[in-house]
């Protein structure tokens, strides 16, 4: 059959790609936002190296299936850093939508894909 290797390996991608967002959004469940001050260190690959030295900050962690937003505050960054306790709660309300137009997307590729997988004529086009 003309197109058979074509197919199976279209449908298997397919569905890969379908288990993975599954999977993935299963462990979707916990937005941290975090703002911190001070000295930060790269290591040569480009990943941030641990803290060496004192933070002050806030940590905002976003339950996204009950909705619980649960934030940590160091005890002098709110006097010290106002302007950046603005910034922090900007920065956790735009992870909020980020999250949402996220799985919209993810929603709108599975639908698409779902789409191929149950009509063969589509699926077998480019093979």
């Amino acid at each position: 059959m003309a197109g058979t290797t074509g197919e199976s390996t279209s449908k298997k991608a397919i569905q890969d790609f379908l288990d993975n967002a599954k999977d993935g959004v299963k462990n979707l469940t916990t937005l941290e936002i975090k703002t911190i001050v001070g000295a930060i260190e790269f290591e040569k690959d480009g990943s941030l190296k641990p803290p060496s030295g004192d933070l002050e900050g806030i940590v905002s962690k976003v339950q996204l299936v009950s909705g619980d937003i649960t934030t940590r505050i160091t005890p002098n960054f709110g006097k010290n850093y106002a302007q950046l306790m603005e910034y922090h709660l900007v920065k956790e309300n735009q992870g909020q939508e980020i999250v949402r137009k996220n799985l919209q997307v993810v929603k709108e590729i599975g639908t698409t894909l779902v789409s191929l997988l149950n009509n063969d004529d589509k699926l077998n086009e480019d093979t």
